[in-house]
Formats: C-alpha cells, sequence, structure tokens
C-alpha cells in the first residue's frame, strides 16, 4: 500500500511531536523509542527494532517530554495497533489520573498549525 494511501486512512490530523517513550507489552516485552507524532488518538513511535508478534497487545506507556521548558511525565495504557519496520503506530486508550492534565497540555503544545504533517 502506498504511504498516500495510509495517510488518507487516517481520521484524525497528526503533529510532529518529541519525547522518550518506554512501552511495557503484555507480554512483558519493555521497549524503548522516540515519539514522531501525535493525534487526538494515537501517536507513532520510532524504535531501533520490530516484531511482528507485537501487533495488537495493550502496553503500559510512559512518555517523558518537555512542554515550553518543563519536564513532564505522562503515563497511560496503550495498544500496539501499527507496526512498520521503523515503530509502532499506538492507540491511546487511557491517561493516569494524576497524568491528564499534563497530557492535554503537551497536546495543546504539540496541536499547532506548524507542527502539522
Amino acid at each position: 500500500m502506498a504511504e498516500e494511501n495510509l495517510k488518507e486512512r487516517r481520521k484524525a490530523p497528526r503533529f510532529k511531536a518529541d519525547g522518550e517513550v518506554s512501552l511495557v507489552l503484555e507480554s512483558g516485552v519493555a521497549l524503548e523509542g522516540t515519539l514522531k507524532d501525535l493525534s487526538r488518538i494515537g501517536a507513532f513511535v520510532a524504535l531501533g527494532h520490530v516484531n511482528d508478534t507485537w501487533a495488537y497487545q495493550s502496553a503500559k506507556l510512559t512518555l517523558k517530554t518537555d512542554v515550553e521548558g518543563e519536564f513532564m511525565v505522562i503515563k497511560g495504557q496503550c495498544a500496539l495497533v501499527r507496526i512498520t519496520p521503523k515503530g509502532v503506530g499506538i492507540h491511546i486508550f487511557d491517561i493516569d489520573v494524576d497524568s491528564r492534565k499534563n497530557f492535554v497540555r503537551f497536546m495543546g503544545h504539540v496541536q499547532q498549525p506548524e507542527n502539522a504533517i
């Protein structure tokens, strides 16, 4: 499938984003990667290696990022919904109560017209 077809299937606008991501899959596999883009429902995380068996597993999510000079940690739950040679697409379905204000602030920071992709 051509890359342009993948973009057409996306239902939410995507924005460039950055941060360090840790994922702990339900199988116990721990992954470390870099956040590349974000939408209101998901994100893409670049990884050094991928494995097709990770698809559709749920995972604990930890995102470490910076918003206007303030370091923040955002924790939640996600599912790996897309595996590519460069990383994984995740669907974020829960943000921990203690992380919600930081997540809202981070989304507002990222979702600026200059960050649209």
